[in-house]
């Protein structure tokens, strides 16, 4: 059995921690604005029919 993982292994063991931290991260950062911004949508639209 050989001691060293192959470069595909060793890449992905590394990157793939730190992606999927940054894809949670960036995920809910579009969550809260697109909250936010429908939101402000709906604030505007009551302000328009008052």
């Amino acid at each position: 059995m050989d001691p060293l993982p192959t470069p595909r292994k060793a890449f992905r063991s590394i990157m793939q921690p730190l992606a999927a931290s940054r894809i949670i991260a960036m995920a809910l950062l579009v969550f809260v604005i697109a909250g936010q911004l429908r939101m402000r949508r709906r604030s505007d639209d009551r302000a328009a029919t008052s």
